[in-house]
């Protein structure tokens, strides 16, 4: 996970994209972000779907977002559990559609996560 702060609310950026990751995500989340926080999820095709949504609890807030990836699950591709989340076609816009101040967890997939630390200006402050 890497946490930062970015138009006035923190983001907790991960590329946890199966259940047992994205379960870790969201306790990390849990514990760092303030009350109210809410969930971007973009996810590839080939992952396991299900297993991600089960992780979930109900009374989370979500979205899905796609990103800039052949594999990236595309607006019809979710099961109908999460075709109820409202969709945006990239991360920034997802972004941008939050309640100003509302922190964010943004997770589901390593391509997600790097478009998140591009349009968040993040990208740079990445070590190597």
């Amino acid at each position: 996970c890497q946490e930062l702060t970015h138009g006035g609310r923190r983001l907790l950026v991960d590329g946890a994209h199966n259940g047992a990751s994205v379960a870790a995500t969201r306790a990390v989340a849990a514990r760092r972000l303030g009350a109210g926080w809410r969930l971007i999820l973009g996810l590839g095709r080939d992952k396991e779907v299900d297993e991600v949504l089960a992780a979930l609890p109900r009374a989370l807030t979500v979205v899905r977002c796609g990103y800039r990836s052949a594999r990236a699950r595309g607006p019809e591709e979710w099961p109908a559990a999460a075709t109820a989340w409202r969709w945006f076609d990239d991360v920034g816009a997802a972004i941008a559609a939050q309640p100003p101040g509302l922190d964010l967890c943004i997770t589901g997939s390593f391509y997600l996560a790097g478009e998140a630390l591009a349009v968040t200006g993040a990208a740079g402050a990445l070590p190597g």
